[in-house]
């Protein structure tokens, strides 16, 4: 059990943990805060919004990406117990546990993930569940990126939570939108994994970089954009199969070549004012607000609309007009609307936490990534 683990653990004072809207973990450590972030920078300015972390001027390689977001953490499964009353009693008067009463209170069908350098719990999980470390779960970003050079490529990295969490962006080539240097769409690698038996370990191809203002993010669910580990038995060996997939396909240029050539569909659809409002109005909206938006002849002011609905769909049409990045791009065009959903969701909407809206944006199951894909579906209608 927990008690158990052998291995060092990090000779540090009992550290207080510190969540905030953003959710990077950041500890107390004799007394300084310490976040569990570090990203690459040009001119030493901090880009991300949260301004946690440690700035590097040049990209990280892998290795030391995961050391200066301190990422380089390893978790096992442990034994868990159902402690009888008479246990926890005995625990909290300081006395003796034998052994062989708690032997047989273990529970055989879980287990629990444990991080052994801070000696926490981060989740409860199956005993078939497979741990897939960050050493192995992002080891290979820097030969994809560099095809094969192993050079540094890693924008940034971090931990959420309590370590049940973490991510790794490493930039790509841009693609342009127009043609023209100055629209040219910084493309990213972006890895999560995770430990608490919640989600798998996922690989994007996005136009995000997490934790910053971003511009475009397109779903397309249905290509070969994102790669999904789920933690089983057997998921060490999909990892290194991903990786070699990723290599000898070159799944990323392939995913370029269908992304530029949404962009230059995207660009060519064009709508009136209104007819942008309502192709923006049911793709956010659920099926029934939509139906009352509808019945009230697409008036936003219609008293039959809730005022969370009225307000929800007056902030996305504001984003659209004034959000980051609509500015250099043509209003009422498909990138327009699909780039003003996305702004909407990673920098407008209130969120609980930065866990909460890293999968609703980058999830195929978060309710962002499901209302830009429908816009994105509605309006690839309209290039036919």
């Amino acid at each position: 059990m927990h008690s158990e683990i052998k291995g060092k653990s990090r000779d540090k004072k009992q550290l207080k943990i510190k969540i905030m809207a953003h959710n990077i973990e950041v500890r107390k450590v004799n007394g300084v805060e310490i976040a569990s972030f570090a990203e690459s920078t040009e001119n030493g300015t901090q880009r991300a919004w949260h301004s946690l972390g440690q700035i590097k001027r040049e990209r990280m390689t892998v290795v030391d990406a995961l050391k200066e977001s301190h990422s380089d953490y390893t978790v096992t499964k442990q034994p868990i117990a159902a402690l009888s009353n008479e246990i926890v009693e005995a625990i909290n008067n300081g006395q003796f546990i034998n052994a062989a009463m708690l032997k047989e209170l273990i529970v055989s069908d879980k287990q629990a993930t444990f991080r052994s350098d801070y000696n926490e719990t981060l989740g409860i999980v199956s005993p078939s569940y497979g741990i897939i470390s960050n050493e192995d779960a992002f080891g290979f970003i820097d030969d994809i990126c560099t095809a094969g050079k192993g050079t540094a490529c890693v924008d940034c990295a971090g931990v959420l939570g309590n370590g049940e969490k973490t991510f790794v962006t490493a930039k790509l080539d841009p693609i342009s939108l127009k043609g023209g240097h100055e629209d040219l769409i910084d493309m990213y690698l972006v890895f999560s994994n995770s430990f608490d038996g919640k989600s798998a370990m996922t690989a994007m191809v996005t136009p995000v970089r997490v934790v910053c203002q971003n511009t475009l993010n397109y779903a397309l669910t249905n290509n070969i954009s994102r790669w999904v580990v789920r933690h089983t038995v057997n998921c060490n060996q999909k990892v290194a199969n991903v990786a070699e997939a990723a290599r000898t396909l070159k799944l990323f240029d392939a995913f370029k070549d269908e992304f530029q050539q949404s962009l230059d569909a995207l660009a060519k659809v064009r709508v009136t004012e209104k007819e942008g409002e309502i192709i923006l109005a049911k793709a956010f909206m659920s099926p029934d607000n939509f139906k009352v938006y509808s019945r009230a002849g697409y008036d936003l002011n219609s008293q039959d609309l809730s005022t969370r609905t009225k307000n929800q769909m007056t902030a996305l049409l504001e984003t659209a007009h004034n959000g980051v990045g609509q500015s250099w791009l043509e209003p009422y065009t498909g990138t327009w609307m699909v780039n003003a959903m996305s702004c909407y969701h990673e920098n407008t909407a209130p969120n609980k936490s930065f866990d909460k809206q890293f999968e609703s944006v980058l999830s195929d199951k978060g309710a962002a990534n499901k209302r830009i894909q429908n816009l994105y579906d509605q309006l690839m209608l309209k290039v036919a």
